[in-house]
């Protein structure tokens, strides 16, 4: 008499064994304790189970209306979410501020038009100079020279297409528009130029006052880079002349300013050729704000190719996977659609996540490789189990049991990625937290679609070759009938099952098991000493294309001009400005900042130092004073963007800049540092005492990445050991043993060190990118690790409930004569 069993793979009891009771209570005494524990697992599974089984018999029961459903809707969800929700988001501030800091909540003051303040201008730098020799020549006889370039690029960018749209309201004392450099010794003006410097050393005498002629003062550092001079006080030596021009930020005009900075990065690309062409003594380098857009669409386009390479690859490699040397049973058009499988699963999660409005970020492009790895090897594991069945069992029978068989491991590791994915949700960076969610999705969908649209798409393949049919071209018949092949054929071993099945019988022999563990742990040791060294550090020059106009600029721009600090914004807002008091908290605020190791020195331009040094004004209110202050046309062009006024001529709020040294640029430590400082000395102010905002605080934009740099490191941390949490309570819960939680946890601690030591040998730093990339990484092996561990115990405890004979009848394992358990 055949015996049956039920969905978990335990046997139905039959009448005699229900009626007499005593075998009944004779098996139960004799399950070991760890059975018990693996019953109860499987119990808790199985419904799950059904479904996945059920869903499939489905899809294989009428695989054409899944075949052209799942397309269907994907396209469809794909068009909606496209063309409802799409939104690219390439602010520095909503991709990186981590949510709830005062980084984020200063920023988003600063940024808001309610402040009074105008939109930060989109700044456009243009560095000449002679490739680390002196701009001046030997004994200054190319002075003249020099600085005629700076007016050959000033004519570059005036001559642009859309200047004149661009710049038509400005005038000589307008912040837009307007160029700030050396050539405002000689007010902007070629003609003048050509007037007043007819020599060299009329050059030289220009460059060296400390005045322009509208009698601002000179910020040596900021117009000439590493500059010397004499005894006295002539320029003798400098390595760059460096021009500012400053481009309106309004949201107005941001389409027109965007189009006309295309163009003036074309003409002075045009420039930059000719002098390198002539071999000329002088070099030309730009940067402007929509740069940065140029780059992420250059990098894109560059690595694109290489992508899609891997991409090609993947798929040569499916196609290798699913063929075979006949041409009825090779299933290459399968392995198209096992790609095909993926990539509507991508369709559909984009779409939905568009739909409901999540962003989409320039780091997204990584998800589809990450999903694509995952699918494929679903469907390898789903055709292999598929193959192993019976083929003279009906299609519905031989998918229902492919899903007995592997249907578990693949929920069990998809539920395992898309948590360890889903975890990093928790994080307070807004693009790890928009990544990990298209991610963890996508890997989800991607499951749905592989018990169901791949199925369906199983199904459709073996009616082809029941019906003796080729591959890829169907309409044509095989030569030789499909009945006169051995239906052994079908289930002959591909040579990566033979591969795998050598490899496992080596790996069993106990002098090789022995010598594998302790390889496996020295590496584990010398990994460990790795991690430990792991330090953070982010140089973004390292993602410009090495063969575009940028990377040049900021070669030049580090290397030749010693003035190359960030710029940082301190506000004061919500105080009473005419009060003394409160303007000498300002300055004392200022000089604590300024008096750190990170900032260059005290402002040589605060409009507090000036106003009380000229503007005040007897028998007169402090509004009125401020009025007669602003008059002044030096003053108006230093602080009329940097003092906000009301409606009746109150002030509201204020801000001066300073700058910070210029080896913050490419370090991580030294702005963390800065920032704790800057938050510990502003914290202290008397003003900033028992508020939630801050009345004094600083912020400009690079204050986003080093806040990130900041929280990165507690955040990894986190993310690693909820990581490795989260896999080994999975296992417990859905692997039928015990001891799998033990091996998955030991296992993961022990891969998560050597991933982490890996990346330090190879020398990549810590940063979001390789937090993101370790997070996945944690993912995707953590998934290997659960697959393996719930295909042994799901066929280990299988096996004991078939048999009567025990572990040991079960996979003849014994130490000592006793049985493992």
């Amino acid at each position: 008499m055949s015996e049956e069993f039920d969905d978990n793979g335990a046997p139905v009891a039959s009448d005699d064994e229900s009626d007499g009771g005593s075998s009944s209570a004779t098996r139960s005494s004799a399950v070991p304790r760890s059975l018990r524990w693996s019953q109860c697992v499987r119990n808790l599974t199985s419904p799950l189970a059904r479904c996945v089984r059920a869903w499939s018999r489905h899809a294989a029961s009428r695989p054409l209306a899944y075949a052209l459903l799942v397309p269907a809707l994907s396209v469809t969800m794909m068009l909606a979410g496209y063309y409802s929700g799409f939104e690219l988001v390439t602010s520095e501030d909503v991709r990186w501020a981590p949510v709830g800091s005062k980084t984020a909540a200063h920023g988003a003051w600063v940024k808001d038009a309610a402040n009074g303040f105008s939109k930060n201008p989109r700044q456009a730098v243009v560095v000449v100079h002679a490739q680390g020799k002196n701009i001046l020549g030997d004994d200054s006889n190319l002075a003249r020279e020099g600085v005629e370039r700076v007016f050959y690029a000033i004519e570059a960018i005036e001559t642009s297409p859309g200047y004149e749209e661009v710049c038509a309201e400005a005038n000589a004392f307008s912040t837009f528009c307007n160029f700030y450099g050396v050539s405002r010794f000689w007010k902007n003006d070629y003609g003048y130029f050509v007037e007043n410097s007819g020599s060299d050393r009329d050059v030289v005498n220009s460059l060296s006052a400390t005045k322009f002629p509208s009698g601002l003062e000179v910020h040596r550092d900021v117009v000439i880079g590493n500059n010397e001079f004499d005894e006295s006080d002539l320029l003798e030596y400098g390595e760059s002349y460096v021009l500012y021009f400053l481009l309106p930020g309004v949201e107005t005009t941001r389409e027109k300013v965007y189009a006309f900075e295309g163009e003036m990065i074309a003409t002075l690309a045009k420039l930059r050729d000719e002098w390198e062409d002539s071999d000329d003594y002088f070099r030309l380098d730009f940067f402007a704000y929509r740069s940065w857009d140029d780059e992420a669409v250059n990098v894109i386009s560059t690595d694109l190719p290489w992508l899609l390479l891997a991409a090609s690859l993947l798929v040569v490699l499916c196609l290798l996977v699913f063929n075979r040397r006949d041409s009825v049973l090779a299933r290459k058009t399968l392995g198209l659609g096992a790609v095909l499988t993926v990539i509507f699963s991508l369709l559909f999660s984009y779409g939905l996540l568009f739909l409901v409005g999540l962003p989409f970020t320039q780091m997204h492009p990584f998800v589809p490789f990450i999903v694509l790895g995952v699918g494929l090897d679903d469907t390898f594991i789903i055709l292999g189990s598929y193959l192993r069945t019976d083929p003279r069992l009906p299609i519905q029978e031989r998918i229902e049991r492919t899903m007995k068989d592997v249907g578990s491991a693949i929920l069990v590791t998809t539920l395992t990625t898309v948590t360890t994915f889903s975890l990093g949700a928790l994080s307070s960076i807004p693009t790890i937290k928009y990544l990990v969610a298209y991610a963890a999705v996508a890997v989800f969908v991607d499951f749905i679609f592989q018990i169901t649209f791949f199925v369906a798409l199983i199904a459709l393949d073996e009616r082809r070759i029941q019906a003796n049919r080729t591959d890829c071209c169907f309409r044509r018949r095989a030569s030789d009938p499909i009945a006169d092949k051995d239906v052994d054929c079908k289930r002959q071993a591909h040579v990566a099952d033979r591969v795998m099945s050598r490899y496992g019988k080596l790996l069993l022999k106990r002098p090789v098991s022995v010598a594998v563990i302790l390889v496996f742990v020295a590496m584990f040791w010398v990994f460990a000493w790795s991690t430990a060294q792991l330090t953070q550090y982010f140089d973004f020059t390292e993602m410009l294309s090495k063969d575009g106009y940028a990377l040049g600029f900021w070669n030049s721009w580090n290397n030749y001009y010693s003035a190359n600090g960030e710029i940082i914004g301190v506000y004061f807002r919500d105080v009473d400005f005419s009060d003394s008091i409160v303007r000498t908290q300002m300055k004392s605020y200022v000089k604590e900042l300024t008096e750190t190791p990170y900032s260059s020195g005290y402002p040589e331009w605060f409009w507090v130092e000036d106003f009380e040094r000229y503007g005040t004004l007897e028998n007169s209110t402090f509004e009125e004073q401020l009025d007669g202050f602003l008059k002044n046309p030096v003053f108006n062009e230093l602080y009329g963007n940097d003092i906000v006024r009301d409606s009746g001529g109150n002030m509201t709020a204020s801000r001066v800049w300073i700058r910070l040294v210029g080896s913050l640029n490419k370090q991580v430590k030294e702005p963390v540092q800065w920032l704790n400082i800057m938050e510990e000395i502003s914290s202290r102010q008397e003003v900033n005492q028992d508020v939630d905002e801050w009345k004094f605080f600083s912020w400009n934009y690079p204050y986003l990445p080093w806040d990130v740099y900041r929280v990165l490191p507690k955040e990894f941390a986190m993310s690693v050991i909820l990581g490795v949490t989260a896999v080994t309570v999975l296992a417990a819960l859905f692997i039928p043993h015990w001891s799998a939680a033990i091996f998955i946890g030991v296992s993961m601690m022990m891969l998560t060190i050597e991933i982490l030591g890996f990346i330090q040998l190879c020398g990549i730093y810590l940063n979001p990118l390789t937090h993101v990339v370790c997070l996945m990484s944690i993912g995707l092996v953590s998934s290997l690790c659960h697959a393996q561990q719930h295909l042994f115990h799901n066929k280990f405890t299988q096996h004991f409930f078939q048999s009567d004979g025990g572990l040991c009848d079960a996979c003849h394992f014994e130490v000592s004569g006793d049985c493992i358990q």
